[in-house]
């Protein structure tokens, strides 16, 4: 009873004890496993308050890191790196595997700022950034790919998916 008193108007328990109603906390931040992962979440959480356009939003980016996470995925492609966000995501579930990420780019600006993201992140070194147009630098993977995410220009989707799909692995994302 003193629980159930202390909950908000919106809030109340079943009756063992669960809380239901109000706001969901599915949004808040990740516990980091380690430092590495606080420096990780620490530069995502800046990068989400700061100037840029995030092209995924962080419940986006806590679900690629699960499914790549939970893959197991070593080798990982993505088409669009933009400022790197997404990237982090994917490096942050490629590391309990010890995978590398390779991201492709055309904008040599935004190469720049991803850069200077993965450093911040501590993810730097898990991430190769790919310069050039995403439709022919795609062509370089030769070895079987875990998982791809696409958030390049949208038109060119069924390029980047027959050109890759081939070389993922059986069960890959």
């Amino acid at each position: 009873k003193k629980a159930h008193a202390a909950l908000t108007a919106k809030q109340r328990t079943d009756r063992m004890g669960f809380a239901y109603g109000g706001a969901p906390k599915i949004d808040a931040p990740p516990l980091a496993k380690d430092d590495k992962e606080k420096q990780a979440l620490a530069a995502l959480a800046k990068m989400a308050k700061g100037k840029w356009h995030l092209n995924i939003t962080t419940r986006e980016g806590r679900v690629l890191r699960q499914l790549v996470e939970a893959k197991g995925a070593k080798y990982i492609v993505e088409g669009g790196t933009s400022s790197g966000y997404s990237t982090i995501w994917l490096a942050l579930g490629a590391r309990a595997a010890g995978g590398h990420v390779y991201t492709h780019e055309i904008n040599p600006k935004m190469i720049e700022l991803a850069r200077e993201n993965f450093k911040l992140a501590g993810v730097d070194d898990m991430i190769t950034i790919i310069k050039g147009d995403a439709h022919e630098t795609i062509k370089q993977h030769k070895d079987p790919i875990d998982a791809i995410f696409l958030d390049a220009e949208k038109k060119g989707y069924v390029d980047y998916l027959a050109k890759l799909l081939p070389i993922i692995r059986p069960g890959g994302l």
